[in-house]
């Protein structure tokens, strides 16, 4: 596969599963319980560029 593309992953529908239930995320979901990739990868790209406040 090395380097090939499959499609558009932006454009991949994810379904979220707790053990193994539906679960919600704090993103806009389309098609709930499925959320787009694109739209779950910019949640957490934006959580994880967040600083933690420790002092509270």
């Amino acid at each position: 596969m090395g380097g090939e593309r499959l499609g558009h992953i932006d454009d991949a529908l994810v379904k979220v599963l707790f053990n193994e239930r539906e679960a919600t995320l704090p993103v806009k979901a389309d098609k709930f319980p499925y959320y787009r990739w694109s739209d779950l990868r910019s949640y957490y790209l934006n959580k994880l560029a967040t600083p933690i406040n420790w002092s509270h």
